[in-house]
């Protein structure tokens, strides 16, 4: 072998060895996202709340009681080191019994009624 071949023989290898150290890095650091996440949202008591990791992207998804908690959790795992983006997906969970009540409670609107305008008015200042 000369020098040209062992030089380029070697640099594939470098490469090889390269491309396999960062894909098993990147993989234990989107382990490590999702363990500090999940530890995260775990200590505020929020068991309905799904992690999904895709490299440093992570969405959380599921019912939270309110939308206070539903910021919350989306604040806590941004503020988590590596994480890149947080897609917010999480649900109210009163949102579907509303979505619910109003879909079986729905008022009928004959076609032969037209609506009414209220006109409110101010109070005159002068009669003060």
């Amino acid at each position: 072998m000369n020098k040209t071949q062992v030089l380029v023989l070697g640099a594939i290898l470098l490469a090889i060895l390269g491309y396999f150290c960062i894909s098993n890095h990147a993989l234990i650091i989107q382990n490590d996202i999702h363990t500090r996440v999940q530890q995260t949202l775990d200590l505020e008591e929020t068991q309905q709340i799904t992690v999904t990791t895709q490299g440093r992207d992570i969405t959380l998804s599921g019912e939270v009681e309110n939308e206070t908690i539903k910021q919350q959790a989306e604040l806590n795992t941004f503020r988590v080191e590596g994480v890149r983006l947080v897609i917010n997906k999480l649900k109210l969970a009163s949102d579907e019994s509303i979505t619910e009540s109003s879909t079986i409670h729905e008022p009928e609107i004959s076609p032969n009624v037209e609506p009414t305008k209220e006109v409110i008015q101010t109070p005159n200042a002068e009669g003060i």
